[in-house]
């Protein structure tokens, strides 16, 4: 009769050292693939009735009037005085599903080793807003040590209760179009604040134009120094490019 125990383990008996470690990468990678897809759902979820906020991020139709296969080109670029900054671009790539119509969704930053958030598959709203957010709460992880998900709540309610729209306008392709500007600071109220009080004042923007491929001209996150007339901390934009 079997152990149970060495059942489990009978995949890597008899392996090369090369053969285990290719074995282990596997199923670190399909973990990465399966923490990225819960973190997918996780934003997806919205309390009810959803915010206006809300509904211009996550579910608002911004790739409407696109025309696949096509790609969306987001400049991103990071500063201020805690960290040296760095220049980046993050892809949108648009398919045609298996119906004929777009858009299937994929992307990811250039120069970052992070796997890319899952394939969508019937995308409607752009998803370099999931990009933008999941890679805001891997860097908060990373410099405060709190949890992802506590992140992702804390800009979910903010985007439910606490975001200021505003309309404004952009400059594109040589035009000036309608746009609409929300913000949101999601951890200045929190009562856990004290853990990452550095980055407490962070605040978040976002701004929106119908009259842009795919209806997100910039995304930007930024805390505030220890003076008011002083550089940010930390600032990160992420910027629509104009490839005409």
């Amino acid at each position: 009769m079997n152990h149970p125990l060495r059942a489990s383990r009978a995949p890597f008996e008899g392996a090369t050292p090369a053969d285990r470690q290719s074995r282990i990468c596997g199923v670190r990678l399909v973990a990465t693939a399966v923490a990225l897809a819960t973190s997918l759902a996780a934003w997806a979820q919205a309390p009810s009735p959803i915010s206006q906020a809300e509904r211009r991020l996550f579910v608002d139709d911004h790739l409407r009037d696109l025309h696949a296969p096509t790609t969306l080109h987001y400049a991103f670029v990071k500063t201020g005085t805690l960290e040296p900054g760095r220049r980046d671009e993050l892809s949108i790539v648009l398919r045609t599903g298996g119906d004929g119509r777009c858009c299937v969704a994929s992307g990811g930053f250039a120069g970052e080793q992070e796997a890319p958030l899952p394939q969508i598959e019937d995308a409607k709203a752009n998803p370099v807003v999931l990009h933008f957010l999941e890679r805001d709460v891997r860097e908060m992880r990373r410099l405060t040590g709190g949890q992802p998900n506590y992140f992702r709540k804390r800009l979910r309610l903010s985007l439910a209760d606490a975001a200021t729209l505003q309309d404004t306008t952009v400059r594109y392709r040589g035009q000036m179009l309608p746009a609409v500007e929300l913000r949101v600071t999601p951890y200045a109220d929190d009562p856990m604040r004290g853990r990452y009080e550095r980055f407490a004042a962070k605040q978040y923007v976002f701004v929106l134009a119908e009259g842009v491929p795919g209806g997100v001209v910039e995304l930007r996150s930024s805390v505030p120094g220890p003076t008011a007339d002083g550089a940010p901390l930390l600032q990160e934009t992420l910027t629509l490019q104009d490839d005409k």
